[in-house]
């Protein structure tokens, strides 16, 4: 990572979700995010995904998707966990 501190290591319902939405997969390792974080990454990775991929991923946090996947009551989007 270029900055940010990292969260400490876990592995939520709320992860695990977000996990299973974008990837359809279950998430079975404890992860340690980085918080506000950015990273360099070759553009053959990127590319690995598909635009939708991206799409879908956006649409988690930027309300555009009418979806709670942490399950907090009155909440529209799920940025408290990722």
């Amino acid at each position: 990572p270029l900055n940010g501190p990292r969260h400490v290591r876990t592995l939520t319902p709320c992860l695990s979700a977000v996990h299973e939405e974008l990837f359809g997969t279950n998430l079975t390792e404890i992860i340690g995010p980085y918080c506000c974080a950015q990273f360099v990454v070759a553009g053959g990775t990127i590319r690995r995904h598909s635009r939708e991929f991206y799409e879908k991923m956006l649409g988690l946090v930027d309300g555009t998707r009418n979806v709670d996947l942490c399950g907090v009551e009155g909440t529209k989007r799920s940025t408290q966990c990722y």
